[in-house]
């Protein structure tokens, strides 16, 4: 295993993050030629990414997610062929959410995602 320099670190995150426009965010290099995070890791995981319910659909599972991430990182999605589409769409029908955050996880998100909006 080879260990990346600082400017190699900043390099693979440019290339692996191309929309994130904010890489320096991200890390930092310090004195000894190592890098520190520059934000906990929550925050930078939570601002960079998105989680879905593919094929699971544990309401305590969900509610665990949005306490963590937040509602408007979570997209609903199933797993077909692995997992049928019914069971997904009855469970969010009766998860414990508000109009919004339910609206939010079924469309809102992948629409601001995908830049539909």
């Amino acid at each position: 295993m080879s260990i990346l320099t600082p400017e190699e670190v900043q390099h693979e995150l440019r290339t692996c993050l191309p929309a994130c426009d904010q890489h320096d965010e991200v890390v930092e290099a310090v004195g000894d030629g190592t890098l520190r995070l520059r934000l906990p890791f929550r925050d930078l995981f939570c601002r960079h990414f998105y989680i879905t319910t593919s094929g699971n659909f544990s309401s305590p599972a969900l509610l665990c997610s949005l306490m963590e991430m937040g509602v408007d990182r979570i997209l609903f999605s199933v797993d077909w062929p692995y997992v049928e589409n019914a069971p997904g769409v009855q469970w969010m029908q009766h998860v414990p959410l508000g109009a919004e955050d339910r609206e939010k996880i079924l469309n809102r998100n992948a629409a601001r995602l995908l830049r539909l909006e």
